[in-house]
């Protein structure tokens, strides 16, 4: 039945996109190991340090993706945009009283645990993004009633990362943004003005 065939679907992963993902941190691997084999062998006596490390994570990052794969969408898009506030909330809770490493104020700690509210927010405004785009893509193409509002968002957010001396992580969530947003069916004209702001 159609109800079936759309269950399967969403519960199929995209195979293509996960072959490049797991091509790229192979890539990884090799760029890791060649840059830090050396420096692991003469500090660690293993060149290999770093490298099984790396693996050790990106086994552990393929478990939480097959966790995450089994999420129901409707439960991704109902949380995301309280998740955003609550990030929003740590990001302004960091300049208060954050700890400052390395002349930038980008932890909160709590008793012998630190948390970094800016990776928190990356993920909390991607997921806020794609569910607002896939609301309101018809409207999109309009600059107020459309346009403006996920551009707003994500200027406070970039902001108050940007308020902790963080300028790479700002950098880097922009770009995603504003491809998300491009894709999404946004008009060149307002990329273009937005771009040349």
């Amino acid at each position: 039945s159609m109800t079936e065939l759309k269950k399967k679907r969403m519960l199929s992963p995209d195979v293509g996109l996960i072959l490049i993902t797991a091509a790229l941190v192979v890539f990884g691997w090799l760029v890791l190991y060649s840059a830090s084999a050396l420096v692991a062998d003469s500090r660690f006596g293993d060149q290999y340090y770093f490298l099984k490390r790396q693996i050790l994570w990106s086994a552990l990052g393929s478990v939480a993706l097959l966790v995450a794969m089994r999420i129901p969408l409707r439960w991704v898009q109902g949380s995301a945009r309280p998740l955003l506030l609550m990030a929003m909330g740590m990001l302004v809770l960091v300049l208060v009283m954050g700890h400052e490493v390395g002349g930038a104020k980008r932890w909160l700690r709590v008793g012998g645990f630190g948390l970094q509210p800016s990776e928190i927010a990356k993920v909390a405004l991607i997921l806020a993004l794609a569910d607002y785009l896939d609301r309101k893509q018809s409207r999109l193409g309009r600059f107020m009633g459309g346009y403006v509002p996920p551009l707003l968002v994500t200027g406070v957010v970039l902001g108050l990362i940007a308020l902790e001396r963080d300028l790479g992580t700002p950098l880097l969530i922009g770009c995603v943004a504003m491809g998300m947003i491009f894709l999404a069916g946004a008009r060149p004209v307002h990329l273009a003005v937005t771009a040349l702001g």
